[in-house]
């Protein structure tokens, strides 16, 4: 068997490998697009509460619907500030995913590269012993041609 034949299951593993990576990366991006659209949602909702707080609408509340709107929009603001933690933490783990990808690409494609140069110098022995081949068997043909002709 050839080096490069033997050296075959080797780059299909580091390339199931790298689909498996990608497969991970494209599953942290989605979470972090999610947890992206969350904060957004959250930035929005907040953005109108305080909006209705400016309003003419909360002029109307007693002190008590001052309190109760300013401990709510300070859950709110903790929501937002616990949100971008979430996307933070989202943003390192695609990166390290990314990283993980791309190292795993780099191995598989280096792997196909030895195979390909493998294989290109099995290509090339052959014909030179093809070659070698056709050369004897010309020699041959030649001498047999000379011998005969000598004969005569």
């Amino acid at each position: 068997m050839s080096s490069s034949k033997r050296l075959r299951p080797v780059v299909d593993h580091a390339e199931s490998q790298e689909n498996q990576q990608h497969q991970k990366l494209l599953q942290a991006t989605a979470q972090l697009r999610a947890a992206e659209q969350q904060l957004a949602q959250l930035q929005d909702y907040r953005r109108s509460y305080t909006a209705g707080s400016a309003s003419g609408d909360a002029s109307a509340l007693g002190s008590v619907g001052w309190r109760d709107r300013h401990v709510f929009l300070s859950r709110l603001n903790e929501a937002v500030s616990q949100q971008q933690a979430r996307v933070g933490e989202h943003q390192q783990i695609v990166e390290r995913e990314r990283q993980r990808w791309v190292d795993c690409r780099v191995r598989a494609q280096s792997l196909q590269k030895v195979v390909d140069k493998r294989e290109q110098r099995e290509r090339a022995a052959e014909l030179r012993r093809e070659q070698a081949a056709v050369d004897e068997t010309s020699a041959r043909l030649a001498a047999r041609r000379s011998a005969a002709d000598a004969d005569r």
